[in-house]
């Protein structure tokens, strides 16, 4: 099944964490130093789903490219899942979606993005591309806001 948000819900939901874990990693084994200053080209993705014992699962898939080559490697490609029961739940379904609150899909976008940043600092430290400033992403460019994306997003 796929989430989205009912408008207007704002009720408490208890969760807990099942697992993080890193689903996989990759890098290049041998490359010229990366300077702090480089721009490079991030791309993150983030995907949402949800079992029928309200097991939710987000993932995050974080690639990293330099900018300015002409063949385009991938510098770093990570990939992360957490996974959270909810125990209190409210949600409502409609045409076969599980609609969850906003903010709680946030929270998980939140949880999730952050400890992958965590994750990839512990991956690349001491590497060629050690003191990369890794990328930081607020809460709703994680998740979109409005009703119709949310249905599309998580589709």
């Amino acid at each position: 099944m796929s989430i989205g948000t009912p408008a207007g819900d704002s009720g408490e939901i208890t969760f807990g964490i099942i697992r993080f874990l890193e689903v996989s990693f990759s890098m290049l084994p041998e490359h010229r130093k990366i300077e702090p200053s480089e721009i490079l080209d991030f791309t993150i993705s983030v995907a949402f789903r949800v079992d029928p014992d309200f097991l939710i699962t987000t993932e995050i898939e974080i690639v990293c490219k330099e900018k300015s080559v002409e063949e385009t490697l991938d510098l770093f490609r990570l990939k992360t899942e957490l996974v959270v029961r909810v125990d209190n739940i409210n949600a409502k379904e409609s045409e076969g979606k599980i609609l969850l609150p906003e903010q709680f899909i946030l929270n998980l976008g939140i949880i999730a993005f952050a400890s992958s940043r965590g994750v990839l600092y512990a991956r690349t430290n001491g590497t060629f591309i050690d003191g990369i400033i890794l990328p930081f992403m607020t809460a709703s460019s994680l998740v979109p806001s409005t009703p119709r994306a949310l249905q599309s997003w998580f589709a």
